[in-house]
């Protein structure tokens, strides 16, 4: 993969070039703690849960190009046509709202609940591994190794 691609669906790997960039900038000598803020409250800005499940799939679905070139049309098909696939309901609860409205949701949201995760991850078929990195790195909780998940959700 070229590290253009790898950048531009690897989150991480971008904020530490954004971070790197200040400090390499040529006053930061001068001006470090401006430049670290200014790339802190400028730069650096809270990856939507709807671009983590995106480059989930795209990834998982071994497509290339950008994931965030891919038609939203695309993703609601692989979400709806996994759970099908998997058995998966559309929600924990009773819902009238149709999973196609409901992946749409998931793949613009800012964030989600937990349960939302977990209902992913039995519905696209994501090992714990998988689940685990979603509630750490797009909903922010504590790392949870091995069977830790799956007993806490219970």
């Amino acid at each position: 993969m070229d590290d253009t691609l790898g950048r531009s669906y690897n989150f991480t790997m971008k904020a530490w070039d954004r971070m790197y960039d200040a400090v390499d900038h040529q006053y930061f000598q001068e001006m470090d703690a401006d430049l670290i803020y200014q790339a802190l409250e400028k730069e650096l800005k809270p990856v939507p849960f709807g671009d983590y499940l995106k480059r989930y799939i795209f990834r998982k679905a071994g497509m290339t190009g950008s994931f965030r070139e891919v038609p939203l049309r695309d993703y609601q098909t692989i979400i709806t046509d996994a759970f099908r696939d998997h058995h998966t309901p559309a929600s924990f609860t009773p819902t009238s709202a149709k999973l196609s409205a409901l992946s749409k949701n998931w793949l613009t949201q800012q964030s989600v609940k937990r349960q939302v995760v977990l209902l992913l991850g039995f519905g696209l078929g994501m090992s714990a591994d998988d689940v685990n990195e979603f509630l750490y790195k797009a909903l922010h909780e504590p790392m949870r190794h091995g069977t830790d998940l799956c007993h806490k959700s219970l």
